[in-house]
């Protein structure tokens, strides 16, 4: 049945910049939703992800494979640098300088067209980063966005990247744009980004006639680290958005990403820092004001409550929340599912994505053991309010520690339940990793049910030169849940280069399997699949086309074929300015032993079907203050027919202003009935400085014919403290006539003091 998975008088405001994803069967490889196509509304991630490796280094604390890494001194200071952009303090004459950039794109290993300079200092309390990003042409620089958590990937920006335990096996990053524009986030140990994690740190840019510079300071108390160690892995990464070049300093290949931890250089000479105590205390209070339609249901809410992180060394934090509240979070992207399976709904809340990724589990393609978002949320997404929760995070030598464990309040007929997890992974060989975890008790129902699993990661970054190589295999076991075979594993073999990117991958999950506090979208079933890419750089207009093709394979246990998929031919061409087009064809088999009911009334048979179709999208570089996103998906489905359309426009006329809209049209032609889904949205962002934003959105869609408008205004009062007031309605607009369903407005205020 469709279903809408949203609160109706909740949308979500979001950062710069948008990604209409259309999930096909065979475009989209290796992820959780294996579905035949869903509408997703999503912010664009800000930093792009994909392909790792290179060598490996130890000095005092970071290890050496082959090859040599850049290295830079830093020098420490006892007067700290004033965080105005100006690079004018004696103390940055006195630190070695990076100048020896080499270009990523688009001409890998070429000279970059301007020159970039960067400089490091150190205090016994933060580390200062300063940059100077020569521009011969000062006028184009390309910074149009204010807002904390922008999408870089339509400015000029910088990117700094640390792994402060130098064992490849996670780190941070923190990127800028001239206009001082900030984001950070998490590195895991494969090299993507958890984007969602907040640091406190702070940054200023200034643009001048030649070019534009920056002052970073991080405090280490925003950061875990090996206090033994005196180099820390570091890499940085300059993009000439109007170019669309990229230049780096460690690591210059297009196989590869900043965030590559095996490819970072080094920093030398880091001595005598600390975290101070290590405490931090985050008080907050919320409150709130609610009404619903006739004011049936009224209230006033008032929720005090605290935060507090304590560093029990510098590589192991123990944190505690009591009376959780995450008043301020961003509430979920409307889905509009017309599959049989479950979305996948991403974790937003800080106390979970504080050090997520020492929680990760690799069953690539498969399931996930632990989802954070089971804990203190409904499937529909109704707040399950947190008493408390505690939990431990870090390294201890080569052994990765995530120790979790919350108490939640009754909700419905499930009592007060207490959910626990425990993963640790342990480091062998140079790259690799043998793990396991354990999860107890069960959200969604009222007895107690546990899992667990191992895993294990083998990574060689060096395979014929510079090239990556991954395998995995991974088992788990679930008890105490429903009949059946209760145990899921698999495995993967990944070679993810340029020009050529290749993987396979298989899992078995067996039909009790049912993780308590993990996400599984199909289970009973046998899955096989793979991605293989080739990609040519031509040399000229175009930068890059790619050739690809995806098969996919979905079986009972018994081995009779349940789903069968192949996207291939598959074709994508960018140009230099960074505009793309995507076009293929996919083929689908549906076996269905039941009736499958895709929209209420409209039910597809049990039966065998096979069924192809084709997609185009033309995207525009988001460089242009203009920027607009069309596609078009059209073919057969199931015993029917279906066509897709889907377009958005941007606009970012000056840096305090950003206007996009968007609108979905799905089309469905079948024997049972015909039905349309329709989602329209319109989004205006105000950043009244880097500080000070308000972000409005107001959404629709035909299915559950609601209207719903999300405003938020938030003040940065300073790095860690800031306050946010929130205003949420939805309305009814069924038949044409407008009637109030649900109105709230919040406010919450913390505040972090630091030991």
């Amino acid at each position: 049945m469709t279903r809408i998975y949203k609160k109706a008088f909740i949308l979500r405001s979001l950062a710069a910049g948008w990604t209409l994803a259309v999930l096909l069967p065979g475009v989209l490889f290796g992820q959780q939703e294996e579905i035949r196509r869903a509408i997703i509304i999503s912010p664009r991630t800000s930093i792009a992800t994909g392909p790792y490796n290179m060598p490996q280094p130890e000095i005092h604390g970071i290890e050496r494979v082959e090859g040599s890494r850049p290295r830079v001194r830093i020098a420490r200071t006892e007067s700290a640098p004033v965080i105005d952009g100006r690079l004018d303090e004696p103390a940055w004459q006195t630190t070695e300088s990076i100048t020896n950039f080499i270009q990523v794109d688009p001409g890998e290993g070429a000279k970059p067209t301007e020159d970039t300079e960067v400089r490091l200092l150190y205090t016994a309390d933060a580390i200062y980063i300063g940059v100077s990003c020569r521009d011969r042409e000062p006028g184009k620089i390309i910074a149009k966005q204010l807002q904390h958590d922008p999408n870089m990937e339509s400015d000029d920006s910088v990117t700094l990247t640390f792994d402060t335990f130098g064992r490849q096996r996670g780190g941070y990053l923190f990127a800028f744009n001239p206009a001082g524009a900030k984001l950070e986030g998490l590195i895991e140990e494969d090299g993507e980004i958890n984007a969602n994690w907040d640091a406190i740190w702070d940054a200023a840019c200034k643009v001048d006639e030649g070019g534009w510079t920056a002052e970073i300071a991080i405090p280490f108390k925003s950061l875990s680290f090996d206090p033994g160690s005196t180099a820390w892995g570091f890499n940085i990464e300059r993009v000439i958005r109007r170019k669309q070049e990229k230049v780096r300093w460690s690591g210059a290949f297009r196989n590869k990403k900043v965030t590559t931890l095996s490819d970072f250089g080094v920093i030398e000479n880091l001595s005598g820092i600390n975290k101070g105590l290590g405490l931090d205390i985050k008080p907050f209070i919320a409150m709130s004001r609610q009404s619903t339609r006739g004011g049936n249901h009224e209230g006033s809410g008032f929720k005090p409550g605290v935060d507090v992180f304590y560093s029990i060394t510098s590589s192991l934090t123990a944190s505690l929340t009591i009376n959780t509240d995450f008043a301020e979070v961003e509430s979920d992207e409307r889905m509009v599912n017309l599959t049989r399976f479950p979305l996948f709904f991403p974790e937003k809340r800080d106390f979970f994505l504080q050090d997520a990724n020492l929680f990760g589990f690799n069953a690539y393609a498969g399931p996930l053991p632990f989802y954070s978002r089971r804990i203190g949320l409904t499937e529909a997404g109704e707040v399950v309010d947190i008493i408390a929760g505690a939990k431990v995070t870090g390294r201890v030598g080569k052994l990765d520690i995530g120790l979790l464990d919350v108490q939640t309040d009754n909700f419905g007929d499930i009592e007060s339940k207490n959910l626990s997890v425990a993963r640790l992974s342990y480091r062998i060989l140079d790259e690799s990793s043998i793990g396991g975890i354990f999860t107890y008790g069960d959200p969604r129902n009222v007895g107690s049910e546990w899992l667990g699993g191992v895993d294990f990661n083998y990574r060689n970054s060096h395979v014929f030169g510079n090239n990556v190589l991954i395998a995995q295999l991974w088992g788990l076991e679930t008890g105490g849940g429903r009949s059946g075979t209760h145990t899921a594993f698999g495995g993967a073999l990944r070679y993810p280069n340029d020009p050529f990117w290749g993987e396979i991958y298989a899992a078995r999950i067996g039909r009790g399997f049912d993780p308590p506090l993990g996400f599984v979208q199909r289970s009973d079933v046998n899955q096989y699949g793979g991605y293989f890419r080739y990609r040519w750089h031509p040399d000229g207009y175009i930068r890059y086309f790619d050739l690809e093709a995806t098969p996919k394979i979905y079986t009972s246990l018994a081995g009779d074929l349940q789903s069968g998929y192949l996207g291939a031919p598959a074709l994508q061409f960018v140009n230099q300015r960074g505009d793309s087009l995507y076009l293929g064809l996919i083929s689908s088999r549906e076996n269905l032993l039941e009736p499958f009911e895709i929209h209420p009334g409209v039910v597809i048979p049990r039966g065998e079907y096979s069924y192809e179709h084709g997609f185009a999208s033309l995207t525009t570089t988001t460089a242009r203050p203009v920027s607009a996103f069309v596609s078009v998906d059209s073919g057969a489905f199931y015993n029917g027919r279906s066509d897709q359309f889907v377009a958005g426009l941007e606009w970012r006329p000056t840096q305090k202003l950003f206007f996009g809209t968007k609108w979905e049209y799905d089309r469905f032609n079948l024997p049972a009935g015909d039905f349309d889904v329709v989602v329209a949205s319109a989004r205006m962002n105000i950043a009244f400085n880097a500080r000070l934003s308000w972000n409005n959105l107001i959404q629709f869609d035909n299915i559950s014919k609601t209207l719903g408008f999300y405003s938020r205004l938030k003040w940065i009062v300073r790095p860690g403290s800031e306050l946010f007031l929130v205003f949420k309605n939805g309305v009814d607009v069924e038949n044409h006539q407008f009637r109030n369903l649900n109105t709230e407005v919040a406010t919450k205020i913390f505040w972090t003091w630091r030991f």
